[in-house]
């Protein structure tokens, strides 16, 4: 079957049921079968070879001693749909073994139910490592799947690739996200964005904030802060968190302090997000060639920096 005969008949019936929270979506290959559901959903179909024997105990392509093989892989492709549709995000990862691919590849891609869409995420032909994807909207509201292909039609009798662990995890639900910042030591304060993600809530609800020392000392470098956000339960409704920023005299480097959610008044909406502030210190002057710089009372570092001695 070729790719067009492939995208214009394929029809296929998808349901999920959409739960709060992190659900995922995996195989691990831990049994030798096309079925498996190792994640806390299911996948809505098993895995479909095409122009091999649609078994996971022989053909071109099996399932191996713990993961999915594709050896002597002459245009036999194999893939899967996942009920994602409903999703807020959701990301691919796999794990691959190629060193025994002898020049060969397979192309990794990520099918889009509703529009025919193949894209094309990456090429594995050699090595070992961990193929990571964000899937786009479009993709996640299709129901998509994922397809293993050969790069071409060339291979030899031991050329063998190896899959293993493929997840698709999908974060569903409403969500707050908030964004890191830097800023410079004098600039005063520090303001952060807060905003309702995924979809809408039941109604309006409140959430709590603190901030905590990382590298930077409350008191000393920042102020400590906590207090109350209200959002009104809509997508994309924001709110803004300020933190004074104290410009001290003290010769330190770069420092960092995090924002995090306490608690909420709706227990649906996820608050486990976490945002970083970053204070540039302007405790010191750096020497740069060509440039003047006119005080009384600084200390002045090469252009190595406070951390870089060799530079001169």
């Amino acid at each position: 079957m070729s790719f067009k005969h492939f995208c214009s008949l394929l029809l296929i019936v998808l349901s999920v049921t959409t739960a709060l929270g992190q659900e995922t979506y995996l195989d691990t290959f831990g049994s030798t079968s096309y079925a498996n559901n190792d994640g806390s959903q299911n996948f809505s179909s098993n895995w479909l070879e095409q122009n091999d024997d649609n078994s996971p105990f022989g053909g071109r392509i099996t399932i191996t001693g713990g993961r999915l093989r594709f050896r002597n892989n002459d245009n036999r492709w194999i893939y899967r749909f996942v009920p994602l549709a409903g999703a807020n995000s959701a990301t691919m990862t796999l794990d691959y073994d190629a060193n025994s691919a002898g020049g060969e590849a397979i192309d990794v891609f990520i099918y889009n139910a509703d529009n025919n869409n193949w894209n094309f995420i990456q090429r594995i032909s050699g090595g070992t490592g961990t193929v990571t994807y964000n899937l786009t909207n479009a993709e996640i509201a299709s129901n998509p799947a994922i397809i293993f292909f050969p790069a071409d039609t060339s291979w030899g009798n031991a050329d063998t690739i190896f899959i293993d662990n493929v997840q698709f995890s999908a974060l569903y639900g409403s969500e707050l996200q908030v964004n890191d910042v830097t800023v410079n030591e004098d600039d005063g304060t520090a303001t952060f964005t807060v905003t309702h993600t995924g979809s809408s809530a039941s109604g309006a609800y409140s959430v709590n904030y603190t901030t905590t020392d990382i590298s930077a000392v409350s008191g000393q470098d920042y102020t400590a802060s906590t207090g109350t956000l209200n959002f009104n339960g809509n997508v994309n409704d924001t709110e803004t968190i300020t933190i004074p920023i104290i410009d001290d005299a003290i010769f330190e480097g770069d420092e960092t302090f995090t924002i995090s959610f306490t608690s909420t008044t709706d227990t649906n909406v996820d608050i486990t997000d976490t945002a970083t502030g970053t204070i540039l210190a302007n405790d010191a002057l750096i020497i740069t060639d060509g440039e003047t710089d006119t005080t009384c009372s600084d200390i002045f570092l090469d252009s190595g920096g406070i951390s870089n001695y060799a530079d001169n």
